[in-house]
């Protein structure tokens, strides 16, 4: 998946967050001191990049049902063989609430983004 970040390729079932930072004011106006704002284990993002999913293995079934390993390892290892992934179910800019300890945080060109395994997103807001 390309955009902006054109030098930038998430893997497998991983995406790119850039970290949206807490509200340092209450609804009623009121400042919030820091140590209130970190008491969740979850984090809030917006999706920058997103991996091209969890990779689908090629499982050829003969006729009578039973799996015949070498077909399978001659198609996986010959030129037929195409790579198939089960999609993830979140888009570029789209919201997202993941849990804080799963993600690696990383540094790219002085902003710091969050790599999340798909599996650690628990809310997603679909802005779309």
């Amino acid at each position: 998946m390309k955009t902006k970040h054109s030098n930038i390729t998430v893997t497998g079932f991983n995406v790119l967050v850039k970290r949206i930072k807490p509200e340092t004011k209450s609804a009623g106006g009121i400042h919030l001191p820091d140590s209130s704002q970190d008491v969740s284990d979850i984090q809030k993002g917006r999706i920058v990049e997103k991996g091209p999913g969890l990779i689908i293995p090629p499982m050829p079934i003969s006729v009578d049902g039973s799996s015949d390993i070498d077909a399978m390892l001659k198609e996986v290892t010959g030129l037929k063989a195409q790579i198939k992934y089960m999609a993830l179910d979140v888009e570029i800019d789209d919201i997202v609430y993941y849990m804080k300890n799963a993600a690696e945080s990383v540094e790219i060109d002085g902003t710091e983004y969050d790599i999340v395994p798909y599996p650690a997103i628990k809310l997603i807001e679909h802005l779309s």
